[in-house]
């Protein structure tokens, strides 16, 4: 009886050494995907065989961690088939951490998709969920500056500008240039009329696009909107620089 109970006691721990081996490959894939998610894909397809001899919550993490690199790598989700049944697992039995991140990239999958008014729900709810514990500061930065894109989109230039004014507070959280939450701001007091705010973020964006180079497709799109900003509230200083 003892050799029995031993032996199970063997296989439970050498079982949770590869379960947690495996967890260890998936955070590591995940912090080289910040940089670089082509080699983080290629990285992640390097497990795809081996993870599905796992426990169905690693299966899970790691096909969180491929959305969400193909997220990043600007890859365009054609399908929510994958994100659906991630999403919704991770809100059954997930913390709230992952439920931030299943959310968010559910958000982005929708977004993909031009489902505005999904990927508007699922940011929200990423947003909510990170008012009840410490998140990934990175990732809500980037929620709210998707939730500001939709919003302008749809043409609510008022909760765009609150979205962006909170994507702005986290940017300078992050230490960011936070040129894109600039870029919203200006477009949305633009739309709203707001001629002393418009003219204020755009000085503030004129000084950031100075620190890109001149080659950066960004800079030239953001140059071009801040010169049809400045001439619209009749800057002619501003759009002359």
């Amino acid at each position: 009886m003892k050799k029995l109970f031993f032996l199970t006691l063997l296989l439970f721990v050498l079982a949770c050494g590869k379960h947690n081996k495996t967890l260890d490959k998936l955070e590591q894939i995940k912090t080289v995907g910040d940089e670089n998610p082509k080699l983080a894909i290629t990285m992640l397809d390097s497990l795809t065989h081996a993870v599905r001899e796992e426990d169905e919550y690693t299966q899970m993490k790691y096909d969180l961690l491929s959305i969400r690199l193909h997220d990043k790598n600007y890859d365009v989700a054609t399908s929510d088939k994958d994100i659906k049944r991630v999403a919704k697992y991770f809100e059954e039995k997930g913390s709230d951490v992952e439920k931030q991140e299943a959310y968010h990239y559910a958000g982005s999958v929708y977004r993909d998709l031009e489902d505005n008014p999904r990927a508007l729900e699922y940011f929200l709810k990423s947003a909510d969920i990170s008012k009840k514990e410490e998140v990934d500061t990175n990732l809500l930065c980037n929620t709210y500056s998707n939730l500001a894109q939709i919003y302008i989109d749809l043409k609510d230039f008022d909760q765009g500008k609150n979205a962006a004014l909170t994507e702005l507070r986290l940017c300078q959280h992050l230490h960011d240039s936070g040129i894109v939450a600039l870029d919203h701001l200006l477009c949305c007091y633009d739309r709203l009329d707001s001629i002393d705010a418009t003219k204020y973020y755009g000085e503030k964006l004129l000084v950031c696009c100075q620190t890109i180079p001149d080659e950066n497709v960004y800079k030239i799109n953001t140059l071009y909107n801040l010169l049809v900003d400045f001439c619209h509230i009749n800057d002619s200083v501003n759009a002359c620089k």
